[in-house]
């Protein structure tokens, strides 16, 4: 199971027994720019599928909230799905066009490059058992805003970044404000430690062999 959370969730349904082994990140291509972004803006990156499990109409009721009271920040959402046009049209409703850009489909590339320009990721999901884009962003050096819908628990420490309950527009707009105040006691080698230790291919790989060795032993 990716999560210690989908392990427990198995279990209740008559799955007793999984092992919680987290989804790899490939620690050479996800990693830390070469030199710390250099925005006029403090940049938020958000990469996801568009669609209501993600909330990212979540994320822009907080960034009108939050704007309110911190009008330098932007926000890039990377990604589409069923609710790309909708997402649209509720920035434009809420006026909030100026802050938001929608870049639509990503390519890993793309993706890498977005990581490593943003100061901080934030992904507001209603559910998620793992969360991978967590820890891209945590493999870039990148301090991260979730929510505790699952997984994201397992992933989000002090250390790399903070968590908000779901649909919860005004505590994520005061992460967002918080993550701005609080960003330089972030230490991406931290972070980027951190995310070696736990979700790295050669964590993954000493995680995975032994699971192996145990079904061979069996046979």
């Amino acid at each position: 199971a990716v999560s210690p959370f989908l392990t427990k969730r198995l279990a209740v349904l008559g799955l007793a027994g999984a092992i919680p082994i987290f989804n790899p990140v490939d620690e050479f291509f996800f990693s830390p720019a070469k030199k710390p972004p250099a925005n006029d803006r403090f940049r938020f990156f958000t990469l996801a599928r568009l669609d209501h499990l993600k909330g990212i109409d979540i994320l822009l009721g907080a960034v009108s909230k939050m704007i309110e009271v911190n009008k330098n920040a932007e926000f890039i959402i990377g990604g589409t799905g069923a609710e790309f046009h909708k997402l649209k049209r509720q920035a434009e409703t809420l006026k909030i066009t100026g802050h938001v850009t929608f870049l639509g489909e990503l390519t890993r590339q793309q993706a890498r490059d977005q990581f490593q320009l943003c100061n901080a990721f934030v992904l507001p999901s209603r559910h998620e058992s793992q969360g991978i884009v967590y820890t891209e962003a945590m493999a870039c050096g990148k301090p991260c805003i979730g929510t505790r819908c699952g997984g994201p628990e397992f992933l989000i420490n002090d250390k790399n970044g903070m968590l908000v309950n779901p649909e919860n527009i005004p505590a994520l707009a005061d992460a967002l404000l918080l993550m701005m105040q609080t960003y330089k006691h972030y230490d991406p080698e931290i972070i980027r430690d951190d995310f070696l230790r736990r979700f790295s291919f050669k964590t993954f790989a000493s995680q995975l062999r032994p699971v192996y060795e145990n079904v061979l032993r069996r046979r």
